[in-house]
């Protein structure tokens, strides 16, 4: 009776440690700004199924991300414009897509390694979400120009994201790369945790 107890106690202990955990990682999210949709690694069940993507059969997978940033509040001081803002991260679940051929015709290693490489474009979208919301965080806004200088930064990330898109989907595919592959998932496991 006393060995049920402990482990109903060691059970109850877990929850509220995960609990704790969970909760968290979200009032970290809530109050640095930022919001991820999924806040997870993607899984298929994410992707459209389509007989093909862009009426290219050779196309198996694709992830559509968005970075949106918007001014949550601001303050003045002496004539400097601190912005705090609310950056939302996600999939759009449209364009997210996966060829229903792919997934009939390829071994589970492919799949693995293709949803790897996908979540690898989403990993991308976060990484710039985190760098714009630094960047807008430590910059000194000038009252009568705040917004001009809002989107220019915004504009400058959002090249900085179709550079890397490009840099990772020709470094990792076409052929596919697995070591390139490797190099680039320890990258953003470093960056992410940051």
């Amino acid at each position: 009776m006393r060995i049920n107890r402990l482990h109903t106690i060691y059970f109850l202990l877990g929850l509220t440690l995960i609990f704790l955990l969970a909760f968290g990682v979200q009032a970290f999210r809530a109050k640095s700004g930022i919001s991820i949709s999924p806040d997870r690694n993607l899984v298929w069940r994410d992707f459209k199924q389509v007989k093909t993507i862009n009426n290219r059969p050779g196309v198996n997978a694709r992830t559509v991300t968005y970075v949106q940033p918007k001014i949550g509040s601001a303050s003045e001081k002496n004539g400097i414009i601190r912005i705090s803002p609310k950056i939302e991260i996600g999939i759009d679940p449209d364009q997210t897509q996966v060829s229903l051929g792919f997934l009939s015709r390829s071994d589970k290693a492919t799949k693995e390694a293709v949803l790897n490489h996908e979540n690898g474009h989403f990993k991308i979208a976060q990484l710039i979400g985190k760098q714009l919301l630094n960047a807008i965080e430590t910059f000194e806004f000038d009252k009568n120009r705040y917004q001009e200088q809002f989107d220019s930064l915004v504009q400058e990330h959002y090249k900085e994201w179709r550079e890397m898109e490009r840099a990772y989907d020709y470094e990792t595919t076409n052929p596919r790369d697995l070591e390139r592959q490797k190099e680039w998932d320890n990258f953003f496991e470093k960056e992410i945790s940051r």
